[in-house]
């Protein structure tokens, strides 16, 4: 029983020219904007180890772009031949042999880039679960299941024909001869992988979603950003499903899903900075001229609207923690009504204190005691 739904190609060969660059174009303007926000954007850290692992991915998929480029004439050769629609040509083998070679190079690439999208998104993530031990425990676990299956997927193409000289032999001691359906099984399996994967990075910020005490509006907007590895899954399963047909891989549609993916996944890694690039905009254009808050140490805290409590004894004040980790701060504050003296103003180094016992005693002084304390917040605050 055949497995796939792969077509023999019939477009022209400038039309997968398109294919490749335009998606790639895309991807490099979401990666220039994300580098930008990172560089220059408001209220950002600059460039972090996340941003290592997407440029390599974006010098990956313009290596692959360039490599698809050159493979793309003897690929769609090669699929006519496979569905008996062209007969072997004089250079067949030589041909065949450089094909061989070059995919071999970018599906290599292809899984480098897979994997290093997802490696960026974990080093995000582990921001977003600064204080929450039993996540971080789970990170550990995700991040180590992430490394096996990449070094899996990685292997599954060395491994794929034994001894690897067959993958680039041609007629008797080829491998797809030697072990017929390998390569196909082996995409297959890269594929289980890749989606396995994508899933388990996503299951890890959606679960610290679940309990954050944040607006519907809000909580739907970061569901929408860790749910964008859904594409990446769709591409993932298309790549499988379109480049197969029985127990053959046709060339041109490997090489048309693969970029496609690759793409993707590029996109995919920069979203998420370009939604803090929105957020830093719409909070500079909503916050008003003057804002309360203050510093402690390297945190920061700033008042909520919400906050103010009039005509009380005991007001209690809380302050939302804008820095990384998340904590709340309450101000407690109490009145007590003393004698008032005239003259309420400070001159020189003295206190108000010593100026209300040194000259008289009319009238009431309200005295206001206030205390702070902080406490680690028991759910993740968002952090972009």
């Amino acid at each position: 029983m055949g497995f796939g739904a792969a077509s023999a190609p019939a477009l022209p060969i400038a039309s997968y020219y398109v294919i490749y660059w335009v998606p790639a174009a895309v991807a490099f303007c979401f990666f220039i904007v994300r580098l930008a926000v990172k560089l220059v954007g408001h209220g950002t850290p600059g460039l972090q180890l996340d941003d290592v692992f997407v440029t390599f991915a974006a010098l990956a998929v313009a290596a692959m772009s360039i490599i698809h480029t050159f493979m793309t004439p003897i690929s769609v050769r090669l699929g006519l031949l496979l569905f008996g629609l062209e007969q072997p040509w004089e250079t067949f083998m030589e041909d065949t042999q450089e094909y061989l070679k070059l995919q071999f190079v970018t599906i290599t690439l292809f899984w480098n880039v897979l994997w290093a999208v997802k490696f960026s998104l974990l080093i995000f993530i582990w921001r977003l679960t600064d204080g929450l031990p039993k996540m971080r425990k789970w990170w550990w676990g995700i991040l180590a299941f992430n490394v096996i299956m990449w070094i899996s997927a990685i292997l599954s193409q060395y491994l794929n024909c034994r001894p690897l000289s067959t993958a680039f032999n041609i007629g008797p001691q080829a491998c797809e001869t030697l072990h017929p359906g390998t390569s196909a099984r082996a995409l297959l399996y890269a594929m289980i992988a890749d989606i396995a994967t994508d899933i388990s990075i996503m299951a890890l910020p959606l679960c610290l979603l679940y309990g954050l005490k944040i607006n519907r509006k809000q909580k739907m907007g970061l569901v929408l950003i860790f749910s964008l590895g859904v594409l990446c899954i769709i591409f993932a399963i298309v790549r499988g499903v379109g480049s197969i047909v029985d127990e053959a891989i046709i060339p041109i549609w490997l090489l048309v899903w693969t970029q496609s993916e690759a793409c993707v996944a590029l996109i995919v890694a920069c979203l998420p900075s370009l939604r803090t690039l929105l957020l830093n905009r719409a909070a500079a254009a909503n916050s008003p001229p003057q804002s309360l808050g203050y510093r402690y140490g390297s945190r920061k805290f700033a008042l909520s609207e919400s906050s103010y409590s009039n005509g009380s004894r005991a007001n209690q004040v809380q302050m939302d923690d804008v820095s990384d980790a998340s904590h709340v701060t309450r101000i407690e504050a109490s009145h007590l009504k003393q004698p008032q003296v005239s003259g309420m103003y400070v001159e020189g180094n003295e206190s108000t204190e010593e100026m209300l016992r040194t000259r008289g005693n009319n009238g009431v002084a309200v005295h206001t005691n206030i205390s702070i304390t902080t406490e680690r917040a028991q759910q993740a605050k968002e952090s972009f």
